[in-house]
């Protein structure tokens, strides 16, 4: 896994719709809370991987909630329709590169560029109450990789998730409990990017491969935060399971199982 399911899972952790006193900018646009934040993560070097790197690592904590665009749980959403339970948003994602050198398994392959991926993310509230809330939702999202210096099609990725949100206030602290479980899949060129093998890179141990269509793997995630007065903090953690994947006889596939874990700080400073 690369560093940006760091950066997502931070700044998604720390995207919570509340806001404490004292450390919020509103006027006409929308809300927004920003400072500076210090995270602890262990991870795969990339999903599939069995290497893995621990990593100390600064993040901006970032919070905006406006009419229509928010920066929350899942970065950047632009709100494109809602009604009652019903909300249709355009959804971010990405990745950041990968140093193939720094990798066994790749070894003397091309390294990956970042990524970013936009598409629309359909969600569907039930079961809420002043404490909790139900989610399902689905989002389709094209991907491209690009360096500044060169670009490739990345394909298209998608996902359906089951989402829960707990939250409750202890003295003078907010709680926020939230947990989630996703199948993903991708088109031929996205698992292609991440799990092919050219004739140029194959070698005696790491055989030509071409990529397929279809199911990417599961995902397990779940963030606990605590908000108290401008202190913000959080423990999260994350399960990937590739078992029955379509690329899972790809030579770049060294770990069905992977885990993401981490904790994060942040001082939420005031803005005028």
């Amino acid at each position: 896994m690369s560093s940006i399911h760091f950066l997502l899972l931070v700044i998604g952790l720390s995207g919570h719709r509340f806001v404490g006193a004292n450390t919020e900018l509103s006027d006409a646009s929308g809300t927004l809370e920003i400072g500076p934040g210090l995270s602890m993560l262990t991870m795969p070097d990339y999903i599939g991987s069995d290497e893995e790197q621990t990593l100390a690592l600064p993040f901006p904590y970032v919070k905006y909630s406006g009419e229509h665009w928010q920066v929350d749980r899942n970065l950047i959403n632009r709100s494109l329709f809602a009604a009652k339970q019903w909300r249709l948003d355009l959804s971010f994602s990405g990745s950041l590169p990968v140093n193939s050198e720094e990798n066994a398994a790749r070894a003397g392959m091309r390294d990956l560029m970042p990524t970013i991926e936009v598409g629309p993310w359909l969600q569907y509230r039930f079961a809420e109450n002043k404490q909790h809330y139900w989610r399902t939702d689905v989002a389709i999202r094209k991907a491209a990789a690009s360096d500044l210096s060169d670009y490739q099609n990345a394909g298209w990725t998608a996902q359906a998730q089951l989402f829960a949100h707990i939250q409750w206030q202890q003295r003078n602290s907010l709680w926020q409990w939230e947990n989630s479980l996703s199948a993903l899949w991708g088109d031929a060129r996205q698992h292609q990017y991440f799990y092919g093998v050219n004739d140029m890179e194959q070698t005696p141990n790491r055989a030509l491969y071409h990529a397929q269509a279809g199911y990417s793997g599961c995902r397990l995630s779940s963030g606990l935060t605590r908000r108290q007065g401008p202190w913000w903090a959080a423990v999260f953690v994350r399960y990937f399971n590739l078992n029955d994947a379509r690329f899972n006889d790809s030579p770049l596939l060294k770990a069905e199982e992977n885990w993401v874990a981490g904790i994060a700080f942040a001082w939420v400073m005031e803005k005028h």
